[in-house]
């Protein structure tokens, strides 16, 4: 009656242990599909800074156990097989079966651990809290579970029967809850495959692209891969499109830069345009250039985005004061009649590249217009940056 006693407390714990891992697994998987689909904040919640950053590690390859399919998901069915092993170990008769195939999976869990903190710590050099989350319950699950092993009874020997069908619940629940989370993805265009546009991609011609040098660039200056965006900064599919050149810029660090070229669909900056269908969108586009004057061209960027549905008249002015520009300079330089020549010049050269839609990107001099889903940047970009 003791020895039962003690191994339902193990296998509570077990539980709730295997809960949280759960929990913290489905927040990263689902976190992964926002980044794919260009739905993931600048600035999350779990980036707490520039070392502990969620984003860097859940947006990086090694986040991918199979192409598209984000090794968090097969953690998160990995903890619910191990939730539903600690209920069955409940019963007196699959208690030994349980309890062993558990401790397995924690001990599977904690070399995973081991190997994935080494590549944060010394790969990525960012690490992940919902990770180091996982990598405590992992070491937690196990130090729990093998301490019950000892107290199992001799000759409490699991029956070919349990193991089976211990092994055939764990393969079942891992491969429907991928499945599941898999449902969450996003980053697909109907009708066409994502093969199909990343060869669309390579077969274009690379256009020549004359770059005013007074643009902001995100990424590293010195990158041999270049993308220009042309946005438009009250255009919902821009803010999406500025969502995944940030992940791909936490992607490839070093490999590639992004340019910002205004093209405001305005008419008060862009004479093409026949009404302000943007009314705020040559403002946003002027603070944004001034605002790299300041060094902060990154933090007004990502700030119009992050609140593009609340812009008005003057709102830059007061987001401007929150982010620590100097208002009064902001206001000069977006009033200098040369803020305005390096917007027209954005839209000359748009206009010259065909540009008829925003956004749009040139990739080395090719064209892909639209927010297209993160796999075919990632598809393209791998070979750019390797050569």
């Amino acid at each position: 009656m003791l020895f039962y006693m003690k191994h339902n407390r193990i296998f509570s714990i077990l539980l709730g242990l295997s809960l949280v891992g759960l929990v913290l697994s489905i927040s990263l998987s689902l976190f992964y599909y926002d980044i794919r689909s260009g739905q993931a904040s600048f600035n999350p919640i779990c980036k707490i800074n520039e070392t502990f950053d969620c984003a860097a590690v859940d947006g990086s390859k090694y986040a991918e156990l199979i192409s598209g399919f984000p090794l968090a998901s097969f953690t998160a069915g990995w903890f619910l097989a191990i939730a539903i092993l600690s209920l069955m170990g409940f019963s007196a008769g699959w208690a030994p079966t349980a309890l062993r195939m558990i401790t397995g999976m924690f001990s599977i869990g904690t070399v995973m651990s081991v190997v994935y903190f080494y590549i944060m710590a010394m790969v990525l050099k960012k690490f992940c809290p919902q990770c180091l989350g996982i990598d405590a319950v992992n070491l937690a699950g196990l130090a729990i579970a093998y301490s019950g092993i000892g107290s199992l009874k001799t000759g409490s020997v699991p029956s070919r029967d349990h193991w089976f069908r211990a092994m055939v619940t764990v393969g079942a629940v891992v491969g429907i809850t991928v499945l599941f989370l898999k449902t969450f993805d996003q980053s697909k265009l109907e009708g066409v495959s994502n093969q199909e546009l990343a060869d669309s991609v390579r077969a274009e011609p690379a256009a020549t692209l004359n770059i005013s040098s007074a643009l902001p660039v995100l990424g590293d200056p010195s990158a041999k891969v270049t993308i220009v965006e042309f946005s438009d900064f009250q255009c919902p599919y821009c803010r999406q499109g500025a969502k995944l050149m940030h992940s791909l810029l936490q992607r490839y660090p070093k490999g590639i830069k992004v340019v910002y070229a205004g093209f405001p669909l305005d008419q008060t900056c862009n004479t093409t345009m026949k009404s302000r269908g943007h009314p705020h969108a040559c403002e946003a586009a002027r603070a944004a250039l001034c605002a790299n004057e300041q060094g902060k061209f990154g933090k007004m960027y990502e700030t119009i985005f992050d609140r593009q549905d609340e812009i008005t008249d003057g709102i830059v002015m007061t987001w401007a004061k929150e982010i620590g520009l100097d208002v009064a300079a902001l206001e000069k330089c977006m009033k200098d009649p040369k803020t305005a020549a390096l917007i027209s010049s954005s839209v000359d050269q748009a206009l010259t590249l065909g540009v008829k839609s925003t956004p749009t990107f040139f990739l080395n001099g090719k064209k892909m217009e639209g927010a297209l889903p993160f796999p075919v940047w990632t598809s393209l970009l791998d070979e750019m940056t390797a050569k």
